[in-house]
């Protein structure tokens, strides 16, 4: 959802990615849509360039550290997780992009520093409140023997904020646009 209206709302085109060094399931999931969402596009993921952080802010940062503003030819850049999505804003600011207007940046977990910094993140909040609540109830009903379902969904939520123009950035009266 979060990449189709990227796609579809803001006719952006020239995707990039940024995932995380290290194996981890989720952020080879996270990439697997994000391929995914490329083909059904038409669209080679092996065209778009991947940079690799470690989760962190400063990972992120240091990615286009060496960059020029010449050098960076997307408008979209979809990064795994929230701290790795602020490192590569702020680094891009330094060296003369705006946000979203040049690049739109995208982030994963909506977690609370989304909303205070300026420009708010859009970003795709997992529900771990509600899987939390799920799994105690899966517990207990295991507890009383009970049968339970062998897979239990739980969808994500997409908050659509600042950083790709949802919201503009005089705007602070308002969250998030939910999808």
């Amino acid at each position: 959802t979060l990449l189709e209206h990227v796609y579809t709302t803001h006719g952006r085109r020239k995707f990039a990615f940024v995932n995380v060094e290290v194996e981890s399931p989720e952020s080879e999931e996270r990439y697997s849509c994000y391929c995914s969402f490329l083909k059904s596009k038409n669209l080679d993921p092996s065209n778009f360039p991947v940079f690799y952080g470690n989760y962190s802010y400063e990972s992120a940062y240091a990615i286009f550290s060496s960059f020029k503003k010449t050098d960076i030819d997307f408008d979209t850049l979809i990064v795994s997780n929230d701290d790795m999505a602020y490192g590569c804003i702020d680094y891009l600011q330094k060296i003369g992009f705006n946000i979203p207007e040049d690049i739109i940046v995208t982030g994963y977990d909506d977690s609370n520093r989304c909303i205070y910094n300026h420009p708010t993140l859009t970003t795709i909040n997992q529900q771990l409140v509600d899987q939390g609540k799920k799994a105690v109830n899966i517990g207990l009903q295991l507890l009383k023997n009970e049968s339970v379902p062998f897979i239990n969904y739980i969808y994500s939520t997409v908050r659509f904020r600042q950083t790709c123009g949802c919201i503009p950035k005089k705007n602070t009266s308002i969250n998030a646009f939910l999808d």
